[in-house]
């Protein structure tokens, strides 16, 4: 009925593994890129009522700086949040290596 169903499988099956594999990674891009996203904007109305410049001309002049900043700045964002992620599992495991166990005191058995 439908020869190509086994290769949408497959398609359908490797991408949900590899979902599942890069979804630190994507969800690291995502709010990096929502954090530099919001950061610009409120400098832009900031600057706007200011007085500093005119928002929307100046997004028009320089547009292909803006996109190529705001796409250096999240990938540099995506890496702060994978270093600092990744020192604050290895901060937790040493705290868990150190850590002395309880020794517990088992209560005597009453008959």
């Amino acid at each position: 009925m439908a020869p190509q169903a086994q290769e949408l499988w497959a398609v359908f099956l490797s991408g949900g593994l590899l979902g599942v594999v890069l979804y630190r990674v994507w969800t690291m891009l995502a709010t990096s890129l929502a954090g530099v996203l919001l950061f610009w904007h409120a400098v832009f109305v900031l600057l706007d009522n200011a007085g500093v410049l005119v928002g929307p001309e100046f997004a028009e002049k320089y547009v292909v700086w803006l996109n190529a900043g705001v796409v250096v700045v999240s990938i540099v964002g995506v890496g702060v949040q994978g270093w600092t992620g990744k020192t604050t599992d290895e901060g937790k495991e040493k705290e868990k290596a150190e850590k002395p166990k309880a020794k517990s005191k088992a209560e005597p058995a009453h008959a």
